[in-house]
């Protein structure tokens, strides 16, 4: 062989070693954005779902709440006014519900 064409073999499998290391390491930076993509998701989704349990809570929250005022305003005997019947009031809807925290018109 000549000195000329082992050159020329050994530039050629150097180019080729060099096309072949960047095209690997495109393709696994490909995959590693892919898989950053999806944690990501899922992450995001993660989010989604707390971020709607914690409104469900806060709505039921919200409508226990109110069904208390409605439940004390429903045990006031009608006519009745001033801070003794509203504490009288209280107490009745409290024994009458009995577990149940104290509603805030209490």
């Amino acid at each position: 062989m000549t000195r000329s064409l082992v050159i020329k073999v050994l530039v050629g499998a150097t180019i080729a070693c060099l096309v072949l290391a960047i095209v690997s390491m495109t393709m696994c930076s490909r995959n590693q954005a892919g898989k950053s993509v999806v944690k990501a998701s899922a992450t995001n989704d993660a989010a989604k779902d707390a971020a709607a349990d914690q409104r469900r809570t806060d709505d039921a929250t919200i409508l226990s709440n109110q069904q208390d005022r409605t439940d004390a305003i429903n045990a006031a005997p009608k006519g009745e006014t001033g801070p003794a019947s509203r504490a009288l009031n209280c107490q009745r809807w409290m024994r009458a519900h009995p577990g149940k925290a104290k509603p805030a018109a209490c």
